[in-house]
């Protein structure tokens, strides 16, 4: 078997445990949503829902396309991706969340455990990228890193402001900080 086709199956077998993380991620921040009822932390992890949401979408996209055997299709999918998403911050512009929320208290725990989820996301495609040798293929977990660490730069400024000021510091205070 060609070094090719050994990616090949490791990147597939990568993709359903990619798939299976993002939708813990995503079940994940929706329950805490509904559990925080300060609305600045709701917003905050429905964000984060939706952030796991569009990484799900992006390796389910790529695993149907590499079981297709259509390597282009999956390199324009990860070059849309890299267009897209190729600023250092992963997080839309704050026009985008132009709703002013009224502060409240918040919780920490909740933010502990969102950036234990970051940290085994960006441990995973890590060592999985590891093992894989062609290059397009280790592109796709750079991007995947990439975006993660973004996640987990904004779950800590979020708990840092937490622990500091006891209340959900909001998503309009981390792009402010840009």
């Amino acid at each position: 078997m060609t070094n090719l086709g050994e990616d090949m199956e490791k990147i597939l077998a990568v993709f359903k445990k990619g798939i299976e993380l993002e939708s813990f991620g995503i079940k994940f921040y929706r329950e805490a949503a509904d559990e925080v009822t300060d609305p600045k932390g709701r917003q905050t992890l429905q964000f984060l829902a939706n952030e796991e949401r569009d990484h799900w979408s992006f390796i389910v996209d790529l695993k149907h396309s590499f079981e297709s055997g259509n390597k282009s299709s999956a390199k324009k999918i990860i070059n849309k991706r890299s267009e897209t998403k190729a600023h250092s911050t992963v997080f839309p512009k704050m026009e985008d969340f132009s709703e002013k929320i009224a502060e409240s208290k918040g919780d920490e725990k909740i933010l502990e455990e969102a950036e234990d989820i970051e940290k085994r996301s960006i441990e995973f495609y890590t060592s999985a990228m590891a093992d894989v040798k062609d290059q397009d293929y280790r592109d796709i977990f750079n991007i995947l890193i990439r975006e993660e660490n973004g996640h987990l730069q904004f779950v800590q400024q979020m708990r840092d402001y937490m622990i500091l000021h006891g209340v959900w510091s909001g998503l309009e205070d981390y792009f402010a900080n840009e």
